[in-house]
């Protein structure tokens, strides 16, 4: 990959401020990180689970969205890339995995806010 198209990689996905940086919907996070011939993009948002079975039933759900979403975020990347360039952007998909992160909870209640998270990793062909 040339030089300028690594630079108008780097500019589409780059979400730090300007018209990039203000998503469709506030309930969700995709953040990318380039290196390389490597692209990471981690998808983070927050969830109520009330009750353990809930939580598997949920986290299903969340497994679903998120793939979905990531899915879409890379599909609109190789849209504008190919309108910047000229040239097709082919990602191939490696890794993804996901976790959840506890970040309140009480005794007295069954409700537990956490974070859900999902990294995915897309090497440039």
């Amino acid at each position: 990959m040339t030089f300028e198209k690594i630079n108008a990689l780097g500019q589409i996905l780059d979400t730090t401020f300007g018209k990039s940086s203000t998503t469709k919907s506030s309930t969700f996070s995709i953040k990318t990180k380039m290196a390389g011939d490597t692209i990471t993009v981690m998808y983070t948002t927050i969830v109520n689970l009330v009750t353990d079975r809930v939580m598997r039933d949920q986290v299903k759900e969340e497994e679903r969205v998120s793939e979905k979403l990531i899915g879409d975020f890379v599909s609109e990347v190789k849209k504008e890339f190919k309108q910047v360039t000229g040239t097709t952007l082919k990602l191939k998909k490696g890794d993804s995995t996901d976790e959840i992160e506890l970040i309140s909870m009480s005794a007295y209640s069954p409700k537990r806010t956490a974070y859900y998270r999902r990294r995915a990793v897309y090497t440039v062909e």
